[in-house]
């Protein structure tokens, strides 16, 4: 057992909150098709970061904008097998009860957001903040600092929940102790990595976690 105490909790949305992986995936690799891309350059260009950051790294200047639209278009329609992670819906809610604050930082801009969110029924909560609301998308802190600062607390006492390489940097780069979900990413320098919320658990007081990602000593906010 890893107990943990934060001030609050910060949460990714895709990959972390809600598998979202065969849509994003089935969506891009239509959009690559229809621009000429290599589906797998494509998916490992977008990956965890805001879309747009990847499309420029493949796309000519002059067409940026409206790949992104497009791309955009096509993750609106996708929403077949969206589901919450297991035992992410029943964490959230012991938060909530628990007066513990929680926010989310995605690498989606606000739409995609709330579309994702309304097909598995996340109520979001008071802060999030979407690729819109940043100037530096992950791995950049900005995110996170931004989410920390709307909730009143220092990013150092958040606890941070990713699946991505790039979200896990933003997290540590922003200063918080972070929490690997899956096995997609590198671990991260805590230690911690769960499989799904169903290995955590708040009482009230502290986060604790049931699995250790490779026995390192976690972090304590």
């Amino acid at each position: 057992m890893t107990r943990i105490s934060a001030k609050a909790v910060l949460f990714d949305v895709d990959g972390t909150l809600i598998d979202s992986t065969a849509a994003i995936v089935y969506a891009t690799r239509l959009w690559a098709k229809e621009f000429g891309i290599d589906p797998d350059a494509a998916i490992e260009a977008t990956w965890g970061c805001p879309s747009i950051e990847g499309i420029r790294k493949l796309i000519p200047p002059g067409l940026v904008r409206q790949a992104a639209v497009r791309l955009e278009m096509l993750e609106h329609r996708e929403l077949d097998g969206i589901r919450f992670i297991p035992g992410a819906r029943e964490f959230l809610a012991g938060l909530t009860s628990g007066g513990l604050p929680w926010g989310v930082v995605t690498s989606m801009t606000r739409s995609l957001l709330l579309r994702r969110a309304a097909a598995v029924g996340l109520r979001l909560p008071a802060v999030s903040v979407s690729a819109d609301d940043v100037i530096e998308g992950k791995p950049s802190p900005e995110g996170y600092v931004a989410c920390a600062d709307a909730l009143g607390v220092d990013v150092s006492r958040c606890l941070v929940f990713e699946d991505s390489d790039a979200g896990i940097a933003a997290g540590e780069s922003a200063g918080a102790s972070v929490i690997c979900v899956g096995d997609a990413a590198a671990l991260p320098a805590s230690g911690m990595r769960i499989g799904t919320f169903d290995e955590v658990a708040f009482d009230g007081k502290t986060v604790t976690l049931s699995r250790q990602g490779d026995g390192h000593p976690a972090a304590a906010p």
